[in-house]
């Protein structure tokens, strides 16, 4: 059986007895693909390292563009990181066009949420994307433990400024 992830990642599976176990399948073994890294040690069953989307350059504005870009299916994959771990957690979200997406954090404070200084900034192609965050920000700073509501801002080559749209993320 082949089980593909919705942020790019796959694995072949068997299914073995009544009871309905699944294990790695060892008799067809797959080709890993240029994005995946091997399993770092025979046996162990480990999620392959998904890569955040490159960025590229925002083409130039038109004036005449009044459309805000959408930004959607926003998630955070972990949910649950440690600060400065090397896998981090992957915030994916789908765009309906090329923006500069900042990721802004607030910080959990009783009932509210603190804005947290600083940010990280990308330009991103249209369509589903991915941005690899593990607790540093853009400048450095290692956010401290707590819960944080990731805030994603989306403008176009225009300017046109999409509503902004966010997720729970806990690092620990």
């Amino acid at each position: 059986m082949r089980v593909t992830s919705s942020l790019g990642g796959s694995a072949t599976l068997a299914v073995t007895g009544a009871t309905g176990t699944v294990r790695p399948a060892t008799a067809t073994p797959v080709a890993p693909s240029a994005s995946v890294k091997s399993a770092p040690a025979a046996g162990a069953i480990t999620a392959p390292l998904l890569h955040a989307t490159s960025e590229i350059e925002l083409p130039k504005g038109d004036p005449s563009d009044r459309q805000a870009p959408s930004a959607g299916l926003l998630r955070a994959l972990p949910r649950r990181i440690r600060v400065g771990s090397r896998r981090g957690t992957l915030v994916s979200f789908t765009l309906s066009e090329a923006a500069r997406v900042t990721l802004s954090f607030r910080r959990a404070r009783g009932r509210y949420f603190a804005r947290v200084a600083g940010q990280v900034v990308r330009t991103l192609p249209q369509g589903r994307v991915r941005v690899r965050f593990n607790g540093v920000l853009g400048d450095g700073t290692a956010l401290r433990p707590g819960t944080y509501r990731v805030v994603v801002d989306a403008v176009d080559a225009a300017g046109n400024r999409a509503a902004p749209k966010h997720v729970l993320l806990i690092l620990r």
